[in-house]
Parts: C-alpha cells; structure tokens; sequence
C-alpha cells in the first residue's frame, strides 16, 4: 500500500511527496518530528485509518410469514391507502374511468400534478417521471425503496392486514371429525282442502274432458295429487298432472313425488295403469299408465 508523508525540508508547505518505501517514510517521519519541536507549523504527516461504520441495520424486519399480496391489495382501500401515505395529498375524487384527478407526484420534484392514481386497483401512474405501479404495493416498494417482501411486511402492520390460514391448518380442521347430521324427515305433499277439491278443474282445453282420472291420497286417505287421462282427436292418449300449490290449480306434477298407490279411477278399477307422471327434472313418479 502507498503511504503519503509531508517531505523534510519543505515542512509547513503542504507539499506531499511518495514514498514507496515504508522504513524510509518512517525515517523521515521521525527526523520531522525532532526539527519540528518548537515550532508549530513543523511535524509529521501519519496517515490515519478510520474504522468504516457498520451496515445499518434493516428498518423492516423479514417476517417467517405475511399475508398474500392479493389479501394485501383486498385489505386495503386505494383513496385512503394514498391519502395516508402521500404527504399533502389532495382529497382525491374519481372520475369516470375510475381515476383520480391529476396532483404531485411524490416520487419527483413536480410542481404541475402530473400523479394520478386508481381507486378500484390502486395502480399509480406518473405523466412527468413516468413512475408506475399495479398496486399499493408497487407503490411501497418503490416510495419506501423496499423489496416485495419488507412492503408486505410493512403494509400489514401498518394497515392491520391478517395472515391466511396455514394450509397445514386448514387441512387439519378438515380432517376433525365432524358431528353427524341429522336425518331430515322426508317431504311429503300436503293434503288438499275440501273447498280447492270442489273448484277442481275437470277439463283441460282442446283437450276436453279426460278419459280417465287418477287420484294421489296420502296414508290417511286425503287426496294429494292427480293424474288425469286425454284421447287425442287424432288418436292418441295424453297424460296431464295436476296438482294443488295452496292458492290454484296447475297442470304440472308436484315438487315432491305422490304416495306410492294411487286409488284406482274414479268409477273404474281399483288399479293403477300409470300415468307417466314426472317431476320437475323429469324424474318418473309413477309407472307407465296401461292404455
């Protein structure tokens, strides 16, 4: 290493010589420092070694594990995300692309408003410096000068933001043994009142009257469903559901399927030859009617 040492002789003059030699910069050193006792503007020129400072340490601290970038941008709100950490920020407004009004940029000198920012993203954009973000992350890390990981850092102990449950979590809750649910009673369809029976339509439109009738009745013999037979004109049989929902007639099979056995048609015999009757899916309710 090449050390520097004021030249005997020239002492007080500030003029510096090489030397390559280490033994003979100490010789002079030495030799400097007895001409130059007593007087003030003569001595030695000793090189001095200042101790570089040590790395501060981080601001953020790394945590073992923070919240999701997407539950970080869930948790927090753009407006107030940017109100809070911009310094004299404006209230900001939106407009009807979903922007803010131009203003100071924070990432520059800027005194026009050339910073903009979006209320439904909080995406940034910068029309002077060009600056811009996806986020309120990318606006962290770039305003604070963090990296991805002390922004979601930061971001979730300022704003409060939680960490999603541990998958290991998650999986355990799944597998707990869970209590079993209690058997559900079976719909059944309600029987149908006196006066809905006595206002029963007997007639299906073109169709005309039916052929044959079916009555649906529950354990206790009340009826709850009927199916009812048409001739075509033209040749051919029809079968129609119809049913009762509490306030009218509709020629449509009921939600829940009828009792097994029907009763037998009205004045003919105590027999089902199926109606064909299907519910709402399609599902087959009965057995095929025999012709």
């Amino acid at each position: 290493m090449e050390t520097y040492s004021k030249t005997p002789g020239t002492a007080g003059t500030g003029e510096l010589a090489q030397n390559p030699d280490p033994t003979q910069t100490k010789a002079a050193g030495a030799t400097a420092a007895i001409e130059g006792q007593g007087n003030n503007q003569q001595g030695d020129y000793t090189p001095t070694t200042v101790p570089l400072p040590e790395p501060a340490a981080a601001t953020i601290a790394r945590p073992a594990r923070a919240p999701t970038p997407r539950t970080i941008k869930a948790a927090i709100d753009p407006f107030a995300f940017y109100a809070r950490e911009i310094e004299h920020a404006p209230t900001l407004k939106v407009n009807d692309k979903g922007w803010s009004q131009l203003f100071p940029c924070p990432l520059h000198t800027d005194h026009d408003g050339s910073f903009a920012v979006s209320a439904r993203t909080g995406a940034y954009h910068c029309f002077g410096c060009g600056a811009q973000g996806g986020s309120v992350i990318d606006f962290a890390m770039a305003y604070d000068r963090l990296d991805l990981d002390q922004a979601r850092a930061a971001l979730s102990e300022r704003y409060g933001v939680q960490c999603e449950p541990s998958p290991a979590k998650s999986r355990s809750r799944a597998t707990e043994p869970t209590a079993p649910a209690p058997e559900s009673t079976p719909a059944v369809l309600a029987p149908i009142p006196a006066e809905a029976l006595a206002m029963r339509p007997t007639t299906a439109g073109k169709l005309g009257e039916p052929s044959a009738t079916w009555e649906y009745r529950d354990a206790d013999g009340r009826p709850v469903a009927y199916v009812l037979r048409f001739d075509r004109p033209e040749g051919g049989k029809e079968f129609r559901p119809q049913t009762w929902d509490g306030t009218r007639w509709n020629w449509k099979a009921p939600a829940v399927p009828p009792p097994a056995l029907p009763s037998g048609p009205a004045g003919g015999p105590a027999r089902c030859p199926g109606a064909g009757l299907r519910g709402r899916k399609g599902r087959r309710c009965r057995s095929r009617v025999d012709a």
